[in-house]
């Protein structure tokens, strides 16, 4: 107990000093990571899907009903897991999404993210013209291109990219709109749930060795699918009660597994001195104890759906916006996605400082 009572002061004066400089940080404009880059799906979409031809957007009311902008493309009633980790990175405003970068500053990151993608190509393209994990990778060229251009040379454009972050959060959509719809894709007949998840985990690695081999990316954050079962969606499509369908909770968690082994291997793998893949567990108590975080509807989402998915346009949502974990039939409401931003944000605590 006297050893406790006389390191106490230091720990103390310690979390001063280190709430300290992130508070300078912020103040000074000064973000954690020299720029961020974010890949995924409509977790994470921004607008790339507005103008593009496909049904898997957002910009409509009443999507962004509470964020200042209003509906622009995101899958919430206000900011989007990415959004509010960018900002306690210390970026004073939201990641461009590619589809507008004209007058966005490029050298602090692009947001690639497409609703409806996945790993896999033709994953969501029965929703239309869709961005892919690949063509976002094939997106990221034409920046990587355009920041050589800038600095004045490869080998300077890789420098600087090596200190950004590479946010990776997709996979959903290989199972809901892939594994899981056999009345479009033959998938679930052509693989097991444990061949499935090898051949996405494999795709997915390939990926990210590109970014990392081609344009210079070292730290990657690196998200599993979680429970996705526990959806409305997912509990109204696939569940025959409203309970979760644990039939794809299993199948995410295959995924998990094999996608948390192969980033393991990354990490041993001296693909770089500097190379680091985290791998971010989305599970949080939003999973296992939603009461004690002041939210009590889990299985219905806030705005009334079509087909238990997407917000109906103009629809009426609750009032009671966070108390609410779902925001439609996928996604999360802002006040879920600060709580899975504080899982976001330890990983990324981890990476920077390991």
């Amino acid at each position: 107990m006297e050893m406790e009572a006389k390191t106490k002061p230091w720990l103390v004066l310690s979390l001063f000093l280190l709430a300290a400089n992130c508070m300078q940080q912020c103040v000074h404009g000064k973000p954690r990571v020299s720029c961020l880059f974010i890949f995924g799906d409509s977790f994470s979409d921004n607008g790339n899907n507005n103008n593009r031809d496909t049904n898997a957007k957002s910009n409509y009311s009443p999507y962004g009903i509470d964020f200042s902008r209003g509906p622009t493309g995101r899958f919430t009633n206000g900011q989007t897991e990415a959004d509010i980790t960018a900002a306690r990175l210390g970026f004073r405003d939201s990641i461009p999404p590619y589809a507008n970068t004209s007058g966005s500053d490029i050298m602090e990151g692009v947001n690639y993210a497409s609703a409806a993608s996945g790993i896999r190509p033709e994953t969501g393209s029965q929703r239309g013209d869709i961005i892919s994990l690949e063509e976002q990778i094939q997106n990221h060229r034409d920046i990587y291109n355009r920041v050589v251009k800038k600095l004045g040379g490869s080998n300077k454009a890789k420098k600087y990219l090596s200190k950004c972050l590479y946010y990776m959060r997709t996979g959903t959509n290989d199972y809901y709109g892939n594994y899981f719809l056999p009345q479009v894709f033959s998938t679930s007949r052509d693989f097991t749930t444990d061949q499935y998840a090898q051949d996405l985990v494999r795709r997915y690695s390939r990926y990210l060795k590109t970014l990392h081999d081609k344009y210079g990316a070292r730290k990657f954050l690196v998200f599993d699918l979680g429970r996705i079962g526990c959806t409305p969606y997912a509990r109204a499509t696939y569940a025959r009660s409203r309970r979760c369908a644990e039939e794809v909770n299993d199948a995410a968690l295959t995924f998990d597994r094999n996608l948390k082994s192969e980033l393991e291997r990354l990490n041993t793998n001296n693909l770089s001195a500097d190379a680091k893949f985290m791998f971010v567990n989305t599970t949080t108590k939003l999973d296992t104890d939603p009461t004690s975080l002041g939210f009590t509807v889990v299985d219905t989402p806030c705005c009334p759906t079509q087909l238990n998915l997407s917000c109906i346009e103009n629809g009426r949502p609750c009032r009671n916006r966070d108390q609410y974990v779902h925001w439609d039939g996928i996604h999360q409401t802002q006040a879920a996605n600060e709580i899975t931003a504080d899982t976001t944000t330890d990983a990324i605590n981890c990476l920077l400082i390991s």
